[in-house]
């Protein structure tokens, strides 16, 4: 399974959760939505159905209540006798009690109300007729108190009081009915919404365990495949190490044996050379007055030839130790390194009148006589290809940068050295850095040709890079790159590289 196969998986499975989980939340929001207004309509027609029931009970009370005042008065009417007025009186007190009760109902009903405040006003009127014929009766005025309930207006009021109870009871029987089927059909479509709330959690349980159990084979297999790849890299890390720790060694070994050719080299070519210097002085100083100008001239040459071929062996081997001779990584400050490189260039610079400008410089581990021989480079270049009749200036800036190398996003000191001096051609970019390659005559500027080779080797070691941005007759911009951690490119590989994996993480 290659790495987009497996990134894409992992783009995939959260989606499916994602969905999964917006279901099963719209699914138990649709039934606590249903189930809640179900409980809400049976609790609503709940309260109606007793609320009409209630209404029932008052009125046919008030109804008893005064049917037993009515039969009272007659009784008593009817008997003439004085013991009767106390059962009358109390079926009064009753009736006014359950005017009262009955005045402050609530129906449903539209137009109920009026009818039931009509029945209130009609009822108090007929006990206020029910008290004048009591009154009447006790004072002996009996015959009176019948003519005045046997009247026709009389006869017409209790029949209208009978209509209203009638009309009342009806409306309410009839609303109470028509609230119990409704709240049965109610209670069939809670049922029925509890047993498919039902099945449908049987249906969304086992589903998420399917698919749980379908994601965690699948998640199974993939860290299966996870696992496998990461073995396969990781042999190929180990694989990969052991043939650069390998190649390392062998490139160890390879300069070893180059350092020991260049040692043996240089001191075989030495000696000669020294002969022919001391031979060439002795020459000049035995026999300076038997030779013409002429040979003056050449013994001058022979002795100068043989001096610069003596440097030029020196730099060579030096520049071949760069990498197998290099001290120990320690931790330099650059501000107090390029101070002193500074006091060592003090006669160039006022010679030439020179202004420097540095920024402040941090402090790295690095090889601190090469650093010391990398900066001097640099600067005394700076002086010395300076335009004439112009002033020269060099700057150095310091910034910190993030970069690619390896494959990764490494933290590097940025290092610019500027001047404005004669510059070169682009062109010859790549020349400037080879060892001996000149882009100018010696006699117009004096050196071997090797400073800058000296300082690409430098830097390589310390696991940076060197670039340099110019034109002719405006100044160069050496640019230059060092790992914030230190890599020692000559030292242990495998070191080198847990430096950098520790930095990446």
């Amino acid at each position: 399974m290659t790495k987009q196969e497996l990134d894409n998986i992992r783009k995939r499975s959260p989606v499916w959760e994602y969905f999964l989980t917006l279901f099963v939340l719209v699914i138990i929001g649709v039934n606590a939505y249903l189930a809640f207004s179900t409980v809400n309509d049976l609790s609503h027609r709940h309260r109606s159905i007793t609320n009409t029931g209630n209404v029932i009970v008052e009125i046919k009370e008030l109804n008893q209540s005064l049917l037993a005042a009515e039969l009272g008065e007659l009784v008593f009417l009817l008997v003439e006798d004085d013991t009767e007025v106390d059962p009358y009186l109390a079926a009064l007190e009753d009736l006014d009690l359950h005017v009262k009760s009955v005045r402050h109902l609530r129906t449903e009903i539209p137009g109920q109300a009026e009818d039931i405040r009509l029945l209130v006003d009609m009822i108090r009127q007929r006990i206020a007729q029910l008290r004048a014929g009591l009154e009447l009766s006790l004072a002996d005025k009996h015959e009176r108190a019948i003519n005045k309930i046997t009247t026709r207006k009389g006869v017409e009021n209790q029949k209208k009081i009978a209509d209203l109870f009638d009309r009342i009871e009806t409306r309410e029987f009839a609303l109470q009915g028509k609230l119990y089927s409704k709240m049965v059909q109610s209670d069939k479509k809670s049922r029925n919404l509890i047993i498919a709330f039902l099945v449908i959690s049987s249906l969304l349980v086992v589903g998420v365990f399917a698919i749980l159990k379908l994601t965690l084979r699948r998640e199974a297999v993939y860290r299966e495949k996870l696992q496998k790849r990461a073995d396969e890299l990781e042999d190929k890390v180990r694989q990969r190490t052991q043939e650069i720790t390998l190649y390392s060694e062998e490139l160890a070994r390879s300069n070893q044996e180059l350092e020991d050719f260049a040692f043996v080299a240089s001191h075989d070519l030495q000696e000669p050379l020294r002969k022919i210097c001391t031979f060439s002085d002795r020459m000049n100083k035995k026999y300076a007055e038997q030779l013409d100008e002429k040979g003056r001239d050449y013994l001058v040459r022979l002795n100068g030839a043989a001096t610069r071929m003596s440097v030029l062996i020196h730099n060579l081997l030096e520049f071949s130790r760069i990498r197998t001779r290099g001290k120990p990584f320690v931790t330099v400050d650059l501000d107090q390194l390029i101070a002193v490189i500074i006091d060592d260039l003090e006669i160039a610079i006022e010679t030439n009148q020179a202004v420097i400008s540095i920024d402040a410089l941090p402090s790295i581990k690095a090889d601190e006589s090469q650093m010391t021989q990398l900066f001097l480079n640099l600067l005394s270049n700076a002086i010395k290809f300076r335009k004439p009749d112009v002033t020269p200036i060099v700057q150095v800036r310091y910034a910190l940068v993030q970069k690619e190398a390896m494959n990764t996003q490494l933290s590097f000191h940025e290092i610019r050295v500027q001047d404005n001096g004669i510059g070169f051609d682009m062109d010859y970019k790549d020349k400037i850095f080879v060892p001996f390659q000149r882009l100018h005559a010696r006699d117009e500027y004096q050196g071997t040709g090797i400073g800058l080779a000296v300082c690409r080797r430098i830097v390589e070691r310390h696991g940076g890079t060197i670039d340099v941005e110019s034109a002719v007759g405006e100044g160069s911009t050496f640019i230059i790159h060092i790992p914030v951690v230190s890599i020692d490119m000559e030292g242990d590989i495998s070191e080198a590289i847990e430096k950098i994996e520790t930095q990446t993480e």
